[in-house]
This record gives C-alpha cells, structure tokens and sequence, in this order.
C-alpha cells in the first residue's frame, strides 16, 4: 500500500488530513469530517495556533451536534478522535491539501468502493462547510464551494448509493437551503 505523507496503512487504507479529516479504515464504521468554525477558517494560515485549536474544537461540536439532530445514523458521521487530534495540530497547511488528498483516495481506483466513497464524502463535506462558515468569502467564492460539494454528494449518491445514504440527502437538502438564503434579498 503506498504512503504519502499523512496517510497510513492499517487494515486496509486509514488517512488522515486536516479540517477535512477522515479515516477510512477498510470495512470499519466510516468517521466523518469536522467543520471547522468561522474563526478557524479565518485562522487557517495559522497566525494563533491556540485560538485555531479552540475554534476547531467548536466547530468539532456543531458539527456532531448537527449530524446527531439529523436522524442520520451515527456510523455515517462517526468521529475519529487520533484523527482529529491530528488535524488540530496542523492549523497552518489547510483545506486545500485535504481535498487533493481526498481528491486522489476518490480517483484511485485500486482503493475498495468504501474507501473511494469515504473520500468523496468527506470531501463534499469540507466544501461545503468551507464555504458555509468562512465569512470574509465573497458570494461567488462561496457558491463555487457548494457546487463543487453538491458534485461530490452527487457522485457519491450516484455511484456509490450503498454509502452514507441519509447524510448525502440531508447535506444536499441543506445545500439548498444555503443556495436559496445566498439568492433571496436582504433586508
């Protein structure tokens, strides 16, 4: 099994990369993204590592919040703590690496259909609450994040239906609603 950098071999494939972290681990309960807050997207460059650390730890509880409100079933948005302890510590080098790792685990299609299906879930989810909670983003930066989630959710619910079926809807669902308040006027 190849390595590269953050991911890692054990019972089949297990990679971790940050804010967008996930551990795909061969046919155990998949883990799930955590959504970093809006002050952790603005300290991504890593300016003040502690003040990172705690807004990643909030945004690691709205996001299991959420998803336990969701009635989706907990194995389709299960956390890893070592994982995301290992995202906490890599405050400065974000996002972007993430989604290219996740990007590779997808088009690789050596990897089992679990393991292409966690990376293009996860990667929809980091897009999307990317985009959601990042607010220095203008419109049009932001909209562009929830495209490229909604391709990911799609793809992912049509090729791949038998994964994280009642995450997908709820996270599309609630694209929707995202796309709808970005369009409607404010007063």
């Amino acid at each position: 099994m190849r390595t590269k950098g953050k991911i890692a071999a054990y019972q089949g494939l297990r990679l971790a990369v940050f804010s967008g972290v996930i551990a795909l681990s061969g046919c155990l309960a998949p883990a799930a993204v955590p959504v970093i807050g809006a002050e952790a997207a603005a300290l991504e460059s890593g300016k003040d590592k502690e003040q990172f650390r705690e807004a990643f730890r909030e945004g690691r509880f709205r996001y299991k919040t959420e998803m336990s409100e969701s009635g989706c079933p907990k194995r389709e948005y299960a956390l890893s703590e070592g994982i995301l302890d290992y995202a906490e510590s890599r405050p400065s080098d974000g996002l972007e690496k993430v989604i290219e790792e996740l990007t590779e685990i997808e088009r690789d299609e050596s990897n089992s259909d679990e393991v292409r299906a966690e990376a293009i879930y996860h990667k929809g989810v980091a897009l999307m609450y990317q985009g959601e909670l990042a607010k220095e983003m203008v419109d049009e930066e932001r909209q562009a994040l929830y495209g490229k989630a909604r391709s990911s959710f799609e793809k992912l619910r049509d090729e791949f239906p038998q994964f994280h079926e009642c995450a997908v809807d709820y996270h599309l669902n609630k694209l929707d609603k995202l796309a709808n308040k970005e369009v409607q006027p404010q007063n």
